[in-house]
Formats: C-alpha cells, sequence, structure tokens
C-alpha cells in the first residue's frame, strides 16, 4: 500500500512528504523501495522556486543588492539547516528549505561561471582539496552526525571546488572515458540501485559482500539499459503533445490507478488468503492497548489493567513499547492465575526513575521532557504499593553504545553511561522494600520488515523447512537482564527463548512459560485457594 502511494507521489515530485509523516529515514527505511525518491522532490521543488527567484533578483540592477540577497538566502538556509537538525533530524534531512543551500552552491557558481576563469591558475589546488573534502565527509560522517546543517558545508563547498576546477588533476582523472560513462548512467543508476536492494533484502536475500557486489552490478547493467534504451530516445523527443501526455500524464495515470487498487486490496490481501491475520496492524498490543499505551497514565486501576479486576491490584507492569508487545500474553497468563495487574507502558521510556530518554534527531520539548520524567517517577515509585512488579523494557538500547537514543535526568544531565548502575539501584531499593521483581527478557533483537518477509514467505509456500533464530546481537552474559540476574539473585527472570525452544530449535513447548510464570507468581497471590488452584493447573 505504501509502494503504491509513493509510486504516485514520486510522479507528483512531494515523496519527501510522505516518507517525512510516515516513516524515519534512520530507522525505518528498510521497507520502502522509492525511498530514494525523496531526494528527486527535493531537486524537482527546487527546480520550481529557483527560476522565481532568479527572475525577482535579477530585476534588480545593483549588483551589490543581488549579492547580498543571495548571500542572506545561503546563510538563512544553512542557518535552519543547523537549528532544525537539533529540533527534527527527519525535518531537516527530507525538506527543501534545509537543503536549499546545498543546489544554490552549484546554481551560484553557474551564475558566476565566467568570474571563476581567474581561479584556474590555482586549479590542482581546488580539485585537490574540493575531493579531499568530499572524501572526508563521505568518511566521517554516519547515522548520528547532525546532518545536514553546518556538516554539509565541507562536501557541498568541495563539489563546488572540484566544478570550478576545471582542468585541474582530480577533473583530468574524472575526465577519462569509462569515468564519463558512469556519470552518464549515474541518474538511471540512482533510480535502480535502492529498489534493487530493498526488494532483495525484502525477499530475504541478506547483504554479504558477494551478494551486494552482485547487486551493484544488477543495478548498474539495468542503468546502461535504461540510459540507451529510454533515457536516450526519449531526450530527444520535442514535442509537447508527446511529451506530456507519454512521458508524464500517462505514467501518472498508471501510478494513481495502482495507488488506488493498492489501497482497495489493502495490498492485495487476497493473495494470502488470510494466512497473515496476526500481522494486522489492529492485532497489535499498541492498538489493542492504545487507551493505555502512551497515555501516561498511572494509578488508574479501572481502566488499565491485565487479567481479573479486583479493586487493587496484585502486580504492576512497568516497560516500553517492547514490554506493551507482551500484554496480551500477560492477560492470558493473568487471568488463569486469577490475578490483576496494573500496565503502564510508554515507547521509549525504560523503568527507571528520574529519567526519560531524548532522540536526537527529534528531541523532547522542556515541558514534554518533564512529563515524561514525572509519570516515569509515578510509575516507578507505584511499585513499592503494589508489591510485585514486572519489568520489561528494551533492555541494552539505553546504554552509552547507543548514539541516537540517550537516556537524561534533571537539569538535562546525560545519564547513557550509568543507565545499568541506576536501573540496579532501582531495583535494590524494590526488594529491599518487600516487592517482588520479575523481568521479561527480549527474546532477539529485532526482526525487522525482512524477516516478516521470509517468514511470510515460507508461510505461503505453506511449509516452513527450518526454524530460524533471530540473534540477540550479544552474548548471553552480556545482555542485560541476565547481568541484573547476575547481580540480583531475588529476581525472577523469565527468558522466553529458554522457555520455548530446545538447544536444537525443534521442541517447542508453549506450556513452559506459562507453567513458569504462574509459578513464580504463586507466593503473591491473595488466598490458599488460588495457590492451589495454580498448582493444579
Amino acid at each position: 500500500m505504501s509502494f503504491g502511494k509513493t509510486a504516485a507521489l514520486s510522479m507528483l515530485g512531494v515523496s519527501n512528504f510522505y516518507f517525512y509523516i510516515h516513516t524515519n529515514y534512520f530507522e525505518s527505511s528498510s521497507s520502502e523501495p522509492l525511498l530514494h525518491t525523496w531526494s528527486l522532490a527535493v531537486e524537482e521543488q527546487y527546480y520550481i522556486f529557483w527560476p522565481l527567484i532568479l527572475m525577482a533578483v535579477y530585476k534588480i540592477k545593483r549588483a551589490s543588492i543581488k549579492v547580498a540577497l543571495f548571500s542572506a538566502l545561503f546563510i538563512t538556509s544553512v542557518g535552519l539547516s543547523w537549528y532544525y537538525v537539533h529540533q527534527d533530524k527527519n525535518l531537516a534531512y527530507m525538506m527543501l528549505p534545509f537543503r536549499f543551500f546545498e543546489l544554490m552552491a552549484g546554481a551560484l557558481l553557474a551564475i558566476n561561471y565566467r568570474r571563476t576563469e581567474s581561479l584556474l591558475k590555482y586549479k590542482n589546488i581546488l580539485s585537490v582539496s574540493g575531493m579531499i573534502l568530499i572524501l572526508t565527509s563521505a568518511f566521517l560522517l554516519n547515522e548520528s552526525s547532525s546532518f545536514p546543517g553546518v556538516l554539509a558545508l565541507p562536501v557541498t563547498i568541495g563539489s563546488t571546488m572540484l566544478l570550478a576546477s576545471r582542468g585541474g588533476i582530480v577533473n583530468s582523472f574524472l575526465s577519462l572515458k569509462p569515468i564519463i560513462y558512469i556519470g552518464r548512467v549515474s541518474y538511471s543508476f540512482y533510480l535502480w540501485h535502492w529498489p534493487v536492494i530493498i526488494l532483495a533484502a525484502y525477499r530475504g536475500i541478506e547483504l554479504t559482500t558477494i551478494n551486494a557486489f552482485a547487486l551493484i552490478a544488477l543495478s548498474f547493467t539495468l542503468a546502461s539499459i535504461s540510459y540507451h534504451l529510454v533515457e536516450n530516445p526519449f531526450r530527444k523527443l520535442k514535442s509537447p503533445l508527446i511529451v506530456f501526455p507519454v512521458l508524464y500524464a500517462l505514467p501518472l495515470t498508471a501510478c494513481y490507478f495502482f495507488m488506488n487498487y493498492m489501497d482497495s486490496t489493502s495490498g492485495m490481501k487476497w493473495r494470502t488468503q488470510g494466512m497473515f491475520d496476526e500481522l494486522n496492524s489492529n492485532n497489535s498490543a499498541h492498538i489493542k492497548r492504545s487507551e493505555c499505551m502512551e497515555k501516561m497514565k498511572a494509578g488508574n486501576f479501572s481502566e488499565c489493567w491485565l487479567g481479573v479486576k479486583k479493586d487493587k491490584p496484585d502486580v504492576l507492569m512497568i516497560g516500553d513499547s517492547f514490554g506493551n508487545a507482551y500484554t496480551p500474553f500477560i492477560d492470558v497468563l493473568a487471568k488463569d492465575a486469577r490475578i490483576m495487574i496494573h500496565d503502564t507502558m510508554r515507547s521509549s521510556t525504560p523503568s527507571i526513575p528520574g529519567v526519560y530518554v531524548n532522540d536526537i534527531s527529534k528531541p523532547l520539548s522542556k515541558y514534554n521532557a518533564d512529563s515524561v520524567m514525572l509519570y516515569n517517577n509515578t510509575r516507578t515509585n507505584y511499585a513499592n504499593t503494589i508489591g510485585a512488579v514486572i519489568i520489561s523494557d528494551y533492555f541494552d538500547i539505553y546504554n552509552n553504545n547507543n548514539k541516537l537514543l540517550r537516556l537524561f535526568g534533571d537539569k538535562e544531565i546525560d545519564y547513557s553511561a550509568s543507565v545499568y548502575k541506576l536501573r540496579v539501584n532501582y531495583i535494590k531499593k524494590l526488594i529491599r522494600n518487600g516487592v517482588k521483581v520479575y523481568i521479561i527478557a527480549r527474546p532477539f533483537n529485532t526482526i525487522g520488515t525482512s524477516g516478516i518477509a521470509k517468514l511470510r514467505s515460507a508461510k505461503m509456500k505453506h511449509a516452513i523447512g527450518n526454524a530460524d533464530m533471530f540473534p540477540y546481537g550479544m552474548k548471553k552474559e552480556s545482555r542485560e537482564e541476565y547481568r541484573l540476574k547476575h547481580d540480583i539473585p531475588e529476581i525472577t527472570l523469565i527468558d522466553p527463548n529458554a522457555l520455548l525452544c530446545s538447544a536444537k530449535m525443534k521442541s517447542v513447548q508453549p506450556q513452559s512459560m506459562a507453567t513458569l510464570f504462574l509459578e513464580s507468581m504463586e507466593p503473591i497471590l491473595t488466598t490458599p485457594q488460588h495457590r492451589k488452584w495454580v498448582r493444579r493447573t
């Protein structure tokens, strides 16, 4: 469905708006074959506004005013980009006002092309320096860099220097026939490379070195075919009566009907014959617990509870969105055990008092940060009054190794380096107060869209040959949950993998986890009859 929408929106030159609203470029890019069209949309939008700006500015006769206006526009775009990259990195990355100065740099060079001739005596210095700036940016920048903004200036200036130094030593290398050919097909190569890579990954092809080179070779072959059979021949068409209807109106109409068909059939859901209803969004814990998840409700026992309704809960459940995914399962077990559990979940909010999480790509305002911290303090303190707590977070993601998510406390102090110590202190305090602590581990690092695609593909063949174990990402003894159990033996740790799968991953025991959980919950049940019922069950 998303592919259908982005196909039509890319034809309209506005796909960057869709991707900004519906995806995070730095986290959710692995399932969008047309994600790369965001940059084409930015360019197309630039080609609309830049000529209008030129027409307005060139009515002014005084050169000094023109220079001042162009300089102000360039500096404003850099400033806005630098500001918003710290407020909303996705916005700064995908929207025209914050990338305007990069395209404008090349346009200003074109306007002042003749004036740069005086620089040609330094062409080799310009050429090499420009390439060094480009390569430095390529090797030093990563997904955690505050890019674009000021950090986009080196590669922008480097590219401009390289363009200006015609005849320089690097330019001479780039003028070799094989390199020129790569340049000619580069636009088609850009169009092909991302869909080829993403669709391959979506079909379960791992991006090993050999596979990556093979996919690059395939993309380049397709690009060459496109260049010679599509791009070049169609570029020669001149008549507006042919160009607009054939090259634009017809494809746009086709994309529109494709989008409508995908939307009306929920992505051709008829192909799967109800085999994947468990993957429907309305079956997710976020939807099932939508009145409690993210609402920052703590103490509202009559609204947010799992198991059997009582005046007061037997157990408090605290965690983030990963813990929330366990709530339907916990609900079933709690009903079996005849206990009530008060669930308090919020995305990217670990079960540690006095802290909140900031995403560096989109930091919280002070008001929102204070609200989250107040809620987190309220729910973590409730554990002292209830007697038992289930903790289930996305363990090992809130520590100092994560450069995108940072843990902050009062006065915006970064606690990311001491998150484990904070968690240990909190749990030890709970135990000293007589609170029973249960931790439900996360079974794997992530499945992702490619993993789900592999499972879906196997299921559509009505046979899953071998069970796949999705890795956790680190050794068992290094995992935060097992470190906590080692340092605080009083914790009851439940690991789904240890309970559901044998060493050879052939023997599945679906009742093991329920049995252990019920037995571990038995001490807090309110009556001997309940305890007897649990043992019997």
